[in-house]
Order: structure tokens, then C-alpha cells, then sequence
């Protein structure tokens, strides 16, 4: 899975403490392109030590081109898991897909 292989790449980031991947539709749920977006966790909660910017080239630097973190890249103070420990993508999904809605939003004013 591709969103397994981004994450073990983000948590090698000396900077990154936890990641979780998901597919985003930058065109709206309509959109039959799906990007990789990355929710990450900093060191300490500050995200002052590294940027989008930085960690999409990291990212790129590592895997094909495919998997390039075209999404982009939002820092969160938590990744949402379950009791056992799993990411609970589903709420990144729908997290993501209101923060694609407002951006387009913003971008039409």
C-alpha cells in the first residue's frame, strides 16, 4: 500500500514523531485523481523544525514519483488511532476532504 510505504518514510524524518497517509480528491469527491496528503506529528508538537516544502522533497527523494506527497502535507497534534493502536483514516478522509472544500472556497474569492 502506498500510504504504508509514505508513512515509513515520514517517520524516518529525524523531526517527524508520527505520520498517517490518506487519498485526497484536490478536484472534490468527483475528481477520479487521488493525491497522498500526510498528517504529521512533530517533535514536540513543533512543527518550527521543518515545513511542507521540506518534507514533500524528502519524501521525493526517497520514493517515485507516484508517491510524492502531492496532497500536501498538514501538521496535527495527533494522528487519530483506535484502542488498539490503528490510524482511524476514515476521519483523516473526511478531515481532508472538508479542508479540500474550504480551500476551493477560498481560492474562488
Amino acid at each position: 500500500m502506498v500510504a504504508d510505504e509514505i508513512e515509513d518514510v515520514l517517520l524516518t524524518h529525524p523531526m517527524i514523531a508520527d505520520a498517517a497517509v490518506v487519498g485526497v480528491h484536490i478536484g472534490g469527491r468527483q475528481s477520479e485523481d487521488e493525491y497522498p496528503r500526510a498528517y504529521v506529528v512533530s517533535i514536540d508538537n513543533n512543527p518550527s523544525g521543518t515545513d511542507e516544502r521540506k518534507l514533500i522533497k524528502f519524501v521525493a527523494n526517497k520514493l517515485a514519483s507516484f508517491k510524492t506527497l502531492r496532497g500536501g502535507v498538514v501538521f496535527v497534534e495527533r494522528i487519530p488511532r483506535n484502542s488498539s493502536g490503528k490510524i482511524l483514516r476514515q476521519s483523516l478522509v473526511e478531515r481532508a476532504t472538508i479542508e479540500v472544500v474550504a480551500n476551493s472556497k477560498d481560492a474562488e474569492v
